[in-house]
């Protein structure tokens, strides 16, 4: 394939990670700008020409403080699109999904190994950041 591109416009409430771009054969090159159309982040990885069978990764985030969907919803799936371009060839777009755990409160107990008669409790609060200004956590025994 020749002069091939890949192009991810970065829905609503992801931003991608500068710089994570990685890919097993050969090189890539990352260009942030901003999509003319939705007014969104748009990265587009430049691999040029390619014979081998290739995987790139990256990183993106979520944005969970205005995403409105982690205020109110136990887990959040993200979808995100992307378009392989390349020469003599249509654009192929294919779309990803991914779902996010929303754990805002989590509690998990374990017998002491020194004493069955005694649990330890541990408890996670807040996983993905969330602002919960106000917040009181009880606990009844």
């Amino acid at each position: 394939m020749e002069e091939v591109n890949l192009t991810d416009v970065m829905p609503e409430y992801l931003t991608y990670v500068k710089n994570s771009e990685e890919i097993d054969v050969g090189s890539v090159n990352a260009d942030i700008q901003i999509d003319g159309e939705s007014g969104r982040e748009k990265v587009i990885f430049t691999l040029d020409n390619l014979n081998d069978q290739v995987t790139l990764t990256f990183r993106t985030k979520v944005d969970v403080v205005n995403y409105p969907a982690f205020k109110e919803l136990s887990s959040v799936t993200v979808n995100n699109e992307i378009t392989l371009s390349r020469k003599y060839y249509e654009d192929l777009t294919v779309n990803g999904q991914q779902k996010i755990e929303n754990k805002l409160l989590n509690k998990t107990g374990d017998v002491l190994p020194e004493d069955s008669l005694y649990i330890g409790y541990h408890i996670g609060i807040n996983a993905n950041g969330l602002d919960l200004s106000g917040i009181v956590l009880s606990d009844v025994l």
